[in-house]
């Protein structure tokens, strides 16, 4: 089977070919609602776009003298 990246089109769900929805990340198309949903929990540790969204909010909220806050900005490559 070739490689996601050969076929970025592929469901990362279910594998359809031609899937019409991609993650803001651009990391992971999916073909519907449900094997976005689906898929949600395990992407979402991995989703640079959702963490960048936290990480705008709690920049916002803590400031960036936060430790975690920083770890964070520098996995994002912010630093």
């Amino acid at each position: 089977m070739p490689i996601e990246a050969d076929k970025p089109d592929l469901c990362g769900t279910c594998g359809a070919r031609g899937a019409p929805l991609k993650c803001p990340c651009k990391a992971v198309f999916y073909c519907n609602a449900e094997c976005q949903r689906a898929q949600w929990g395990e992407h979402r540790r991995v989703c640079t776009h959702d963490l960048e969204k936290k990480l705008g909010k709690l920049l916002e909220r803590v400031g960036g003298d936060d430790r975690a806050v920083g770890e964070a900005c520098a996995r994002l490559g912010w630093l």
